[in-house]
């Protein structure tokens, strides 16, 4: 649909804008291309650069959705909210092993805390049109693609605290908080 469409083309310009403005010194872990962490979005062991991208790139994707359903219900699937839940909890997978395991500078912490704050603004209202069937779906298809993923050898984040969706939650507001970027 042009709304998919729409999506992956935000999704490319969002890792090519990181490409292209992030002085890649912000993030200590960032030229580590050891394949150390499960990774939401892909289906085998990835780079902390990989998390970073993926968290970036759908914050971004997810802001765009609601104003795609709001001037374009015609063009929306009738799942649309789990469209937003599934990248919602990957982001709060990546964000909890970048939280953990990310050696940033300052600006390296501005940046991150510029996402924490809007998974932060994201997450209340994605989590509040969550029903037990969408949970359930979601809960299974995340442990499932997890423990894939980690299956694939010793990994850093391979703890099932990765999967406590509202502790990232938490984490992220407190970091936003504590780096100068809060709600």
């Amino acid at each position: 649909t042009p709304f998919e469409h729409a999506e992956d083309i935000v999704h490319e310009l969002q890792h090519e804008r990181m490409y292209l403005l992030l002085e890649t010194g912000a993030f200590g872990r960032w030229g580590d291309k050891r394949q150390q962490f499960v990774s939401p979005y892909r289906t085998d062991p990835r780079p902390l650069q990989g998390l970073h991208l993926g968290i970036h790139s759908f914050l971004a994707v997810i802001g765009v959705r609601p104003s795609a359903i709001e001037s374009r219900p015609d063009l929306i699937l009738p799942e649309w909210r789990f469209q937003f839940l599934k990248p919602h909890r990957c982001n709060l997978l990546s964000f909890r092993a970048i939280h953990d395991f990310e050696e940033p500078t300052e600006l390296g912490r501005k940046l991150l805390a510029q996402m924490a704050r809007e998974l932060s603004l994201q997450h209340g209202p994605i989590e509040a049109t969550v029903d037990g069937e969408m949970n359930t779906k979601c809960e299974v298809g995340m442990r499932q693609h997890f423990a894939a993923v980690a299956a694939g050898g010793p990994l850093l984040n391979s703890s099932e605290r990765y999967l406590d969706w509202a502790e990232a939650a938490r984490l992220a507001e407190r970091y936003a908080q504590e780096h100068g970027e809060a709600r």
